[in-house]
């Protein structure tokens, strides 16, 4: 149940929101206002797939999430799921995020057509590392 209201409900800013990173700098809390502010929400940690809160940064000075999926009331319903990968940890110290939105557009004659076309990932190459 509470998962589909997750998925489903317009406003999620009931929904408290999971985080295993317990720090929140003034960056982080200057972040939370303006989502309050503008009425845009951060998918990690309140969506399915991401219901924990994962942490998307491992540094030497510690753990963090730092990488977020912010959506707006507009797109919220559209949300279906949202995940934190593994890092490519010889590329970067942050994980990948996922998420999978569903999208409609119109054509001319007001009919709705899905649109399929969704990222799949990047393909890193060690090339694109140096400056």
């Amino acid at each position: 149940m509470w998962a589909h209201a997750i998925k489903h409900e317009s406003n999620h800013s009931f929904i408290k929101r999971n985080s295993q990173d317990k720090t929140c700098c003034s960056r982080g809390r200057e972040l939370l206002d303006l989502c309050t502010a503008c009425n845009i929400h951060i998918l990690n940690g309140r969506t399915i797939g991401d219901l924990s809160g994962n942490l998307t940064s491992f540094q030497f000075n510690g753990n963090s999430v730092v990488d977020y999926c912010l959506v707006s009331d507009q797109f919220l319903h559209s949300v279906n799921y949202f995940s934190v990968s593994q890092p490519l940890s010889f590329l970067s110290h942050h994980f990948k995020i996922y998420v999978l939105l569903n999208l409609f557009a119109s054509n001319k004659s007001h009919d709705t057509i899905k649109l399929n076309i969704f990222l799949q990932g990047y393909k890193w190459v060690l090339s694109a590392i140096y400056f």
